[in-house]
């Protein structure tokens, strides 16, 4: 994302995205003569359809779980936000894992930006393909500047491409299709992934991401375990530093770390460190609600309705 302010870009994109998504990626180089990376075998396995029952059989996260968290740029807070777990997406006819993220700036860092932003994200329970991504965000400046950006990425994995339709104040909306990966996932899909693995201290390992028009590979390096107090509690918890690389290179030198709990049985993270151009954003877990046994819906939610809700979305 283009920088517009020291302040936009690092704490209203961070609540956006909450972890992953700025602290890991950042702001982006252009893009030169459309050069994404992408790496797509000349034959590879169809996606195996999933039941509605077997959507998040055996993940530690299920439907209607909740893990809201306070933000905080160079140790003043700055915002909440809210991951949820929503009910199975049917897209294309094949039932999808779909995460979301509502945030919005608290009440004193409103004075230098009033912002809000979602994200919703729908990957193929199979691998974590990225299907379907949709983001918005709203704000208003100091100087009240309206800010406006929607994003909205159709990904067809079968023939490596993405659609990216890209919508901002004072820019004409455009569409454009990019190269993809075959199995890359998206920022947030990333976040519930490194929940479902069993890590080696030291042993470090790698997963194909797209983000910002580009097909990296996210490496995820366990560092240790440490014990950590956020205001949800007291944890023992396995830090693990992130880092993305496009080709061989790594995208940057800022750090960007991440705290879960492997011995709690849904794997919370329950802090993310991100050090940018100015300053630090830190997230700290302040409430989680476990949620609902595989693919039954929320309480009070049609899973029908819900799915249908979540592909209209997307495809906007």
């Amino acid at each position: 994302m283009r920088s517009m302010s020291p302040f936009r870009p690092t704490v209203a994109h961070a609540l956006v995205i909450i972890a992953a998504a700025t602290l890991v990626v950042g702001s982006m180089p252009a893009r030169a003569d459309h050069d994404s990376a992408a790496v797509c075998p000349d034959s590879h396995p169809s996606a195996p359809q999933v039941s509605l029952e077997d959507v998040y059989r055996g993940m530690p996260f299920q439907p209607g779980e909740r893990a809201r968290y306070s933000v905080a740029y160079m140790g003043v807070p700055a915002g909440f936000g809210v991951m949820t777990v929503d009910p199975p997406a049917n897209a294309g006819g094949s039932w999808q894992r779909a995460f979301r993220v509502q945030a919005r700036t608290g009440d004193w860092y409103r004075r230098v930006y009033d912002g809000e932003g979602s994200v919703l994200a729908l990957s193929r329970p199979a691998d974590f393909g990225a299907t379907g991504y949709w983001h918005e965000q709203e704000g208003r400046t100091l100087m009240a500047q309206r800010i406006h950006r929607k994003q909205v990425l159709t990904f067809k994995q079968e023939a490596c491409k993405v659609i990216e339709y890209t919508q901002r104040t004072g820019k004409r909306a455009h569409t454009e299709e990019i190269a993809l990966s075959y199995g890359a996932t998206d920022m947030l899909s990333a976040l519930y992934y490194l929940r479902t693995k069993d890590y080696e201290i030291g042993k470090s390992e790698r997963r194909l991401l797209y983000a910002s028009g580009k097909n990296l590979w996210l490496e995820v390096s366990p560092v240790g375990y440490e014990t950590l107090t956020v205001p949800a509690g007291t944890f023992k918890a396995l830090k693990l530093k992130l880092q993305a690389y496009f080709r061989d290179e790594p995208l940057r030198k800022r750090s960007v770390e991440i705290w879960l709990v492997p011995d709690h049985p849904n794997r919370p993270i329950v802090r993310a460190d991100a050090q940018m151009k100015i300053g630090q954003v830190r997230l700290e877990l302040m409430e989680f609600v476990a949620g609902l046994s595989a693919g039954r819906p929320v309480s009070g939610t049609n899973p029908e309705r819900s799915s249908a809700l979540a592909a209209r979305s997307i495809e906007r």
